[in-house]
């Protein structure tokens, strides 16, 4: 599986998607009442390029993801084109966007 996702991709894309298992298999990390934060990895419609992952915890009253932790999203081609981190579903501290390259900072 780690071949297939290799090809094609940045090494350095890769060693985030790591350790962002690794946070995700290691159950420390947690949520409002212990919940526990998750990676959530969206691919784009071909499926060979990441479009956005973060992390997210399970609200118990209504089911829905809350977005709690690190963001990222990409263009199309791969690169980054936002990260930041969410508290609790807000956006929190930095957030970056990388445009026509240059790197655009906003505190939250």
């Amino acid at each position: 599986m780690f071949r297939a996702i290799l090809r094609g991709m940045p090494i350095p894309l890769f060693a985030i998607l790591s350790v962002g298992l690794v946070e995700c298999n290691r159950n420390t990390a947690s949520g409002p009442e212990g919940s526990e934060i998750r990676v959530q990895t969206r691919w784009t419609g071909a499926g060979n390029k990441v479009k956005e992952e973060y992390q997210y915890y399970i609200d118990s009253p209504t089911g829905r993801q809350i977005k709690h932790g690190f963001y990222r999203r990409f263009f199309t081609t791969g690169n980054l084109w936002e990260e930041g981190t969410y508290s609790h579903g807000r956006k929190t501290g930095e957030w970056c966007e990388y445009l026509s390259g240059s790197r655009v900072c906003s505190i939250f």
